[in-house]
């Protein structure tokens, strides 16, 4: 009858500590991979970090070209290609409209190699103290794997040529 008590016992402390492990990790984890139809490791989700904070940082320092350059467009072949230049100018005017003061990417989800997103907020201007206007926006940038690389998309509305997103924000 110990022996059963013993067992027990152990089996829920071991129980408690794996679910409180797995809880930690989730709820400090900025990155969802829910329902993924993908094969991620921690390099993924390494890389498209850096892509995205490399891009920002460009913005911060008014370096619009360098960002433009890292900005791709899934085409209807399925090929990624350099940002066409009728969706190159929307997003450069959204850039200078919308300058980069600072930063904080907010959460990262991938579905699928051509379904996943970034989300980050953006100051845009500095405050003075009373001033009712907010100064943050919050973007998206669609990270997409092809042949085991990331690149930076816009998501183009028009086209949907990587299908609809699963997405929920």
């Amino acid at each position: 009858m110990r022996l059963l008590r013993y067992v027990c016992a152990a089996l829920l402390v071991s129980l408690s500590v794996i679910s409180c492990k797995d809880k930690a990790t989730t709820d400090t984890d900025a990155v969802k991979k829910e329902k993924t139809s993908m094969l991620l490791n921690k390099r993924d989700t390494t890389q498209v970090l850096d892509l995205t904070k490399i891009f920002l940082e460009h913005l911060k320092a008014e370096r619009i070209d360098s960002a433009m350059a890292m900005l791709y467009y899934l085409d209807k072949d399925g090929k990624v290609v350099p940002l066409p230049d009728s969706l190159a100018k929307k997003q450069r005017f959204v850039f200078k409209r919308f300058p980069v003061l600072s930063y904080k990417i907010d959460a990262v989800t991938f579905m699928s190699e051509t379904d996943s997103q970034v989300k980050y907020t953006i100051e845009f201007f500095k405050k003075e103290p009373g001033d009712p206007r907010p100064n943050t926006t919050t973007f998206f940038i669609k990270p997409m794997r092809v042949d085991f690389k990331w690149y930076l998309t816009m998501f183009d509305s028009n086209t949907y040529n990587g299908g609809m997103t699963r997405i929920k924000n």
